[in-house]
C-alpha cells in the first residue's frame, strides 16, 4: 500500500490508523494507493474507495489495485474520531461492501463528541507537520540558473526560427514553379 499524502498532516499518523482499520476489517493491503488530499469545503470529512480496476499499481505490477481518496479539511487540528470512521468507512468500501450492508453506524459520519471506535490504536491522534525549510539558495547559484534557462530558451527559438525560414523559402519555390507553370501555359495558349 502507499500513501499519497498532499496535506500537511502526518502521514505515518495516517497510515497507522489506515492499516488498523484495514486489519479490523479483515483487509489485506496490497499494491494500493490511498490519497490524502484537503477537501474544498471547510470542516468538511469526505472520501471515496474504487475497488479493483485492472490498471498498473504504484510499483508498475499490472494487476486489480484500489484507490482510496480521504479529503480532510484544512483546520488547526483534525477530530480524531471523525477520521476514524471515514477512513472504516472507505475501508468498508475497500472490503467489497455497499452502503446498504455496511450498517447505520458506517454510513453516517461521527459526531466530535462520541467515544473513539475500539480497533483505533489508545491515544492516536493526528498533527499537523509543518514542512521543512528549504536552504537558501546563493545568488550566484540562482544567477548561473536562469542564465542556463534564458540560453537553452533562446537555442530552442533559433531553432524553430531556422525550421521556419526553411519552411518558407520552400513553399515560396512551390508557389513560384505554380505561377510559372500558368504563366507558360497562358503564353502557349493550353488550358490547364
Amino acid at each position: 500500500m502507499r500513501i499519497d499524502n498532499r496535506t500537511h498532516w502526518d502521514t505515518a499518523a495516517l497510515e497507522v490508523l489506515i492499516r488498523a482499520a484495514l486489519f479490523d476489517a479483515g483487509v489485506k493491503p496490497g499494491h494500493d494507493v490511498v490519497t490524502i488530499v484537503y477537501s474544498r469545503r471547510p470542516g468538511r470529512y469526505s472520501g471515496w474507495c474504487i475497488l479493483g480496476n485492472l490498471d498498473h499499481g504504484w510499483d508498475g505490477k499490472l494487476g486489480h489495485f484500489n484507490r482510496m481518496r480521504l479529503c480532510l479539511p484544512r483546520a488547526r487540528e483534525l477530530v480524531p474520531v471523525q477520521v476514524a470512521w471515514l477512513v472504516r468507512h472507505e475501508v468498508c468500501h475497500w472490503a467489497g461492501l455497499n452502503h446498504h450492508q455496511m450498517g447505520k453506524r458506517l454510513r453516517k459520519m461521527a459526531k466530535p463528541d462520541e467515544p473513539m471506535p475500539s480497533w483505533v490504536p489508545v491515544g492516536w491522534r493526528c498533527d499537523r507537520v509543518e514542512p521543512a525549510l528549504k536552504p537558501p539558495i546563493d545568488k550566484d547559484e540562482r544567477r548561473a540558473e536562469r542564465r542556463l534557462h534564458l540560453e537553452s530558451k533562446v537555442t530552442e527559438y533559433e531553432q524553430k526560427l531556422a525550421r521556419t525560414e526553411r519552411l518558407l523559402a520552400k513553399w515560396r519555390h512551390k508557389l513560384k514553379g505554380h505561377d510559372a507553370h500558368y504563366k507558360r501555359a497562358a503564353l502557349t495558349g493550353r488550358r490547364t
